[in-house]
């Protein structure tokens, strides 16, 4: 849904899932979730029969955020988070200031007898030059990364004593390229530093571009259970799929919201949460309750004028379910989401005369602390909510007389369809007190909506953790 007049009921859930989860939260804080085409959470997030990533909870998690205007406006979701991070580190690129780039220059020029040796000796030894204007860089690169366990640094190999021992994973082909690679250290020491900040820096940048748009075993990626078992960048999931669901049955934990109901014009209800202030809501973006032939029958039969009606919804097993992207390993150079960058380009600006990340060209996107740049950490759930309306009315036997006649029953709250003739129905019950004129209508949700285990299994959104990485106070 996208109308917000449902806020007052959408705070009411954070507010209870905040308190009943604050164990859980630590300093996390929960916001008001309003939920979007993506439905609610599809939190069997890994598929029981191969293991793999459910595409549906991937499709969930993944997403960014739409931007709002002030911190109390509900989160919605919007695109995909790794799009916009693609963009964003795909416009970074590190480069020196004027004052560095000199003495940068300056310190290769003296070394250039060397350099022309060592990328000489890199050929003639069977490997090729990496493309590009900066060669040297890319050999330097390819021996920092993979010539040594762990990765090592140019000033590494610049103080050792023994640069044999150091680059422990060099190929036989390259024996030849370590003594002049050690007299290159030499002539470059002034500038070593500088050089390797360069090297190691833009390196990251390649890792973290490739994990992103090509996503793979080799850079940490993962597959999902579609029919192509589809490579993506990684996300992991704190709670396992079994801890998700046994916290889900604790029916003894509970959120309730009670809401007496009224109509307030031809299009909308009022509504008051817990007998506070009075809003008013379109009918479909509250709640709607079709019985036999009647398809509007909680707004044309239990709410007209007359009638005094209160709905209590009740969700059982609230849940917090923990997850993020994966972080990129400098070690292992495996995952993906690499924030450094991102900040110090924000810091720097474009046009700033320092040695560090920039944007080349700006990105133009919106990194504010209510921008689009962000993503959820957290969902707070809970099982699909059982339904009690008690209806004070001079119709209250012809009510109940209509639902014990019928089979089946349709329901909708804040836009989300809860249960429809053709799948898996709410059951319903009445009951009648005579000396009031009420009837009071029970609602349960069907085994399929509590608890389950299957990769369609959804709970429902009571609030959300959210970061903006990138976002300054």
């Amino acid at each position: 849904m996208t109308d917000l007049a449902a806020t007052p009921i959408i705070n009411s859930l954070r507010q209870q899932a905040a308190t009943i989860l604050a164990t859980s939260l630590g300093s996390a804080t929960v916001e008001p979730f309003n939920t979007t085409g993506l439905g609610n959470f599809p939190y069997t997030w890994q598929d029981p029969t191969n293991l793999r990533f459910n595409q549906k909870t991937y499709a969930w998690i993944q997403s960014g955020l739409q931007e709002i205007t002030v911190a109390t406006s509900p989160v919605e979701q919007s695109g995909i988070f790794s799009n916009a991070y693609n963009q964003a580190i795909s416009a970074i690129s590190y480069s020196y200031s004027t004052a560095d780039q000199v003495k940068v220059n300056k310190g290769k020029a003296q070394a250039e007898q060397q350099q022309a040796a060592l990328l000489s000796t890199w050929t003639e030894s069977g490997f090729v030059l990496p493309p590009g204007n900066q060669p040297l860089d890319g050999v330097l690169n390819e021996i920092q990364q993979n010539w040594a366990t762990p990765p090592t640094s140019l000033q590494a190999m610049q103080s050792t004593r023994n640069l044999t021992r150091l680059l422990n994973k060099t190929p036989a082909s390259g024996q030849n390229v370590i003594p002049q690679l050690s007299s290159w250290l030499v002539a470059i020491g002034s500038i070593a530093s500088l050089i390797n900040d360069g090297i190691m820096n833009q390196g990251l940048l390649t890792d973290v571009q490739a994990a992103v748009q090509d996503p793979g075993v080799t850079n940490g990626g993962i597959p999902l259970n579609d029919a192509n078992s589809t490579m993506m960048p990684a996300w992991t999931v704190s709670q396992a799929v079994s801890e998700i669901q046994n916290s889900l049955q604790n029916k003894g934990s509970k959120i309730v919201v009670a809401m007496d109901v009224s109509q307030a014009s031809a299009s909308e209800f009022k509504v008051s949460v817990h007998g506070g202030t009075g809003f008013a809501i379109p009918f479909l973006d509250f709640f709607s309750l079709g019985v036999g032939a009647s398809a509007s029958y909680f707004k044309d039969t239990l709410t007209k004028s007359g009638n005094t009606v209160c709905v209590k919804m009740i969700w059982t097993g609230p849940t917090l379910v923990q997850y993020e992207p994966l972080p990129y390993n400098q070690a292992t150079r495996l995952g993906w989401c690499y924030m450094t960058p991102i900040r110090d380009a924000i810091k720097n600006g474009t046009n700033a005369d320092v040695s560090g990340f920039k944007f080349a060209p700006d990105p133009q996107i919106d990194f504010g602390k209510f921008g689009t740049f962000g993503y959820t950490t957290g969902a707070a759930i809970a099982n699909y909510p059982s339904v009690e309306i008690t209806v004070t009315s001079a119709d209250f036997k012809s009510i109940e007389q209509t639902f014990q006649q019928s089979a089946s029953s349709t329901l909708s709250f804040l836009g989300i369809p809860l249960a429809s003739a053709t799948e898996s129905t709410y059951s319903h019950s009445t009951q009648v007190d005579a000396s009031n004129s009420s009837v009071t209508i029970t609602l349960t949700p069907p085994p399929s909506l509590v608890a389950t285990n299957g990769v369609d299994a959804q709970g429902w959104i009571l609030g959300v953790i959210v970061d903006r990485p990138a976002a300054t106070a």
